[in-house]
């Protein structure tokens, strides 16, 4: 088993510019609690969406800023921690979540997210 660690942004800033409402700002920002090692923030210009949302909804409205800067800031937290391992278990498929049980590495104690499994033969 072998496990990587790296440092990811604490939070996600967007803005936009919506021309029919150009007096509106259309600034949001997120920040994720997680157990993740974070440092800054990651400012993102001319993301997809029309309202800024609220940034202190944890389910913020769908296809907002808010929304927006969550997914982003997500998909960074989970590049933060990954784990590359072998075992002869073929029933393993992407989307399962493996749970070790017994003495574990302190990275995989709350389980893993099988992103991608590959197979060899000989």
């Amino acid at each position: 088993v072998r496990t990587w660690h790296r440092v990811v942004p604490g939070s996600v800033a967007t803005r936009d510019y919506n021309y029919r409402t150009a007096g509106t700002p259309m600034d949001a920002g997120v920040s994720v609690r997680n157990d993740a090692v974070t440092s800054g923030e990651h400012y993102r210009y001319a993301a997809p969406y029309l309202e800024a949302g609220d940034d202190a909804d944890p389910e913020p409205i769908t296809e907002s800023g808010a929304f927006y800067a969550r997914l982003h800031h997500e998909r960074e937290l989970n590049k933060s921690a990954r784990v590359h391992l072998f075992s002869n278990a073929s029933g393993l498929a992407p989307g399962q979540v493996l749970e070790p049980q017994g003495n574990v590495i302190a990275a995989l104690k709350e389980g893993v997210l099988l992103t991608l499994v590959t197979f060899r033969g000989a």
